[in-house]
């Protein structure tokens, strides 16, 4: 256990409290008794009853924040369990280790966890780049348009071949089945690669209004690759230092969502012009 000032800056607030509560009464009940204001015995008394207070401040905090955080639990009983194993590892964790190094990184995970749901509030949920799910399903509830930039030399036309671009592919033509009108501006380096000719083709006999935008003509703030449906919801790809997606970023808040249509407006124009 640390000693001396320092070791009580690293205490918890409560004891820091019950420390200063403490040593303020003993200090003012052996003032007094210097100053002739009171004998030992109302010294004493005064440090007591200072203590005393003290010690029921304390309590009645920390019985406000058990209150707190138990009210902040059962006002989300689907995930009760989950909230309430997730307090008890941290305080387990935080008991059980007391080196610097393991209480950064059960900060470090702590606030990354809460940076997490705080774009979740803010309508905006990740995915795994291998998880397609949300993008097929806002594909498939899609009912008037579609409007998508796909940055070929960072994903490559391959992946349209792979199962998972041919499950989001599939939900394209249904999509189109359905009415909705798509739009999609791919980004290319090399417009007569053999792959990706196969592709365009593919996508604009689907009834896809496929345009080219030159990689080298592009400004950097489009070389992206994102989907905007009807206005409400949309997608952006994370990628990583190599140019490939590492995560899916799905946007619902509305003005995130109007500034990626923005974007993707930018992206068509450019390449219709």
């Amino acid at each position: 256990m640390a000693d001396g000032p320092v070791g009580l800056f690293r205490r918890s607030f409560d004891e820091r409290l019950a420390a200063a509560g403490v040593a303020g009464s003993t200090m003012l009940g052996a003032a007094l008794n210097l100053v002739d204001w009171a004998g030992p015995g109302e010294a004493i008394i005064v440090a007591l009853l200072g203590s005393t207070l003290t010690f029921v401040v304390g309590a009645a905090l920390r019985a406000e924040r058990r209150a707190e955080t138990h009210d902040l639990v059962d006002a989300v009983p689907a995930v009760r369990p989950e909230l309430t194993r997730i307090l008890a590892l941290t305080a387990q964790i935080s008991a059980q280790y007391r080196d610097r190094t393991a209480r950064e990184e059960l900060r470090r995970r702590c606030r990354r966890f809460v940076d997490e749901l705080d774009g979740l509030s803010r309508g905006q949920l990740r995915t795994a780049a291998w998880d397609a799910g949300q993008l097929i399903e806002h594909t498939a509830r899609c009912r008037r348009r579609m409007r998508a930039v796909t940055n070929i030399t960072a994903v490559g036309p391959d992946w349209w071949t792979a199962p998972l671009g041919r499950d989001y592919w599939r939900a394209n033509t249904a999509a189109i089945d359905r009415g909705v009108q798509i739009t999609r501006v791919f980004i290319v380096a090399d417009r007569t690669e053999p792959a990706f000719a196969a592709l365009l083709a593919e996508q604009r006999a689907a009834g896809v209004r496929a345009l080219l935008l030159d990689h080298a003509d592009a400004p950097r703030d489009l070389l992206v690759n994102m989907v905007v449906w009807d206005d409400t919801h949309a997608w952006q790809a994370e990628m990583n230092p190599f140019g490939g997606i590492s995560g899916n970023v799905f946007h619902h808040d509305p003005g995130t969502v109007r500034r990626l249509r923005d974007l993707a407006e930018a992206c068509i124009e450019r390449a219709a012009g």
